[in-house]
């Protein structure tokens, strides 16, 4: 596990606390697959989402639920960084993917 600096820290709880005031439980309670969810064939939810241009692999979950939280999360990071310069797309987003894990498990 890489340790988090307290920008990062600061930058994941202000993403969850904004998701979690949306409401967690209506998040992936829809008929239809919300956007950035998908199913994989072994029944586990895959959450992704378009950054920079590309498509960013976010992660698996057990649930659709929980993919649809980390979705959100990952996307609240990714607005609140401003447009990226060279070299920060991956940090963007390797941040986007700690945050959504965090989200999940808290």
């Amino acid at each position: 596990k890489s340790k988090l600096d307290p920008l990062e820290n600061d930058k994941i709880n202000a993403a969850i606390a904004a998701v979690k005031k949306s409401d967690r439980k209506s998040a992936g309670k829809e008929m239809t697959l919300p956007r950035g969810v998908t199913v994989r064939p072994s029944g586990k939810w895959q959450a992704q989402l378009y950054y920079a241009g590309k498509s960013r692999y976010i992660g698996v979950f057990e649930s659709r639920e929980d993919a649809c939280y980390a979705y959100e999360v990952a996307r609240q990071i990714l607005v609140s960084c401003k447009e990226p310069k060279d070299g920060e797309v991956e940090v963007n987003i390797n941040l986007a993917r700690k945050a959504a894990f965090a989200g999940v498990r808290k």
